[in-house]
């Protein structure tokens, strides 16, 4: 009896943390993916590809240093 009281205890401790690193993984997948789509909106393409050099600097990148 002992047995089975000791593998049930086993599969209950074994699911929780299964279904804690699932729901922490999913919310860090979460996480990049809208880290990565609000970046889509926040920053401008061109100055990703490294042609803003062709224009004028605007007023927030001379606030920053370098």
């Amino acid at each position: 009896m002992r047995d089975d009281a000791t593998t049930v205890l086993l599969y209950y401790n074994l699911s929780t943390v299964l279904t804690l690193f699932l729901c922490v993984l999913s919310l860090y997948v979460a996480l990049v993916v809208l880290v990565l789509g609000g970046s889509l909106v926040v920053i401008d393409p061109d100055f990703m590809s490294g042609s803003s050099a062709s224009r004028p600097p605007s007023p927030v990148m001379s606030i920053w240093p370098g």
